[in-house]
């Protein structure tokens, strides 16, 4: 699939720096195990507050993460 270059780059120096679980996964606990949703959650949670503008955050745009898919921004 497309991914843009700075995505690209990102991915690239978050795997130089962690590397990649023996199953696959690009991210995981301190124990190695999965990352629950709660905390998927509240990281997406500060990532939105992060990148939205006020306006945006009191709107219900990118309130999951699911949302984007509704928005088609994952195409």
């Amino acid at each position: 699939m497309p991914v843009p270059p700075e995505l690209v780059t990102s991915l690239r120096e978050h795997i130089e720096e962690f590397g990649i679980h023996e199953n696959g996964r690009l991210s995981q606990t301190s124990r190695g195990g999965v990352i629950s949703i709660g905390t998927y959650c509240e990281t997406w949670k500060a990532a939105r507050f992060l990148a939205l503008t006020p306006e945006q955050q009191v709107s219900p745009l990118a309130v999951r993460p699911y949302d984007l898919r509704h928005a088609a921004v994952s195409l």
